[in-house]
């Protein structure tokens, strides 16, 4: 039988037995555990929220750039076309 253990029989009424093991003194935790109810819900929501503004920003800059490359090369090229035309 296991040490520190509370057993209880009854073989008379039924052909069972039951054992309560005891929690030891030093495996108690001594400290107060305080649980903050969804701040790491907070924290990720806050992480989900900021990665979607920085994509919106950097997907919008890229089409930003993107525009004014075309611009450009459209000018670029009307620029060639008058000189190969004027000779």
């Amino acid at each position: 039988m296991p040490a520190k253990c509370t057993v209880i029989a009854l073989a008379d009424i039924v052909a069972a037995e039951l054992i309560l093991a005891r929690t030891p003194a030093h495996k108690t935790h001594s400290s107060v555990r305080i649980y903050c109810e969804g701040r790491r819900k907070s924290l990720r929501r806050k992480a989900v929220v900021s990665c979607k503004v920085g994509a919106i920003l950097i997907t919008a800059g890229f089409a930003i750039v993107a525009t004014l490359t075309y611009n450009s090369y459209s000018s670029f090229a009307q620029v060639i076309d008058q000189q190969i035309a004027g000779g």
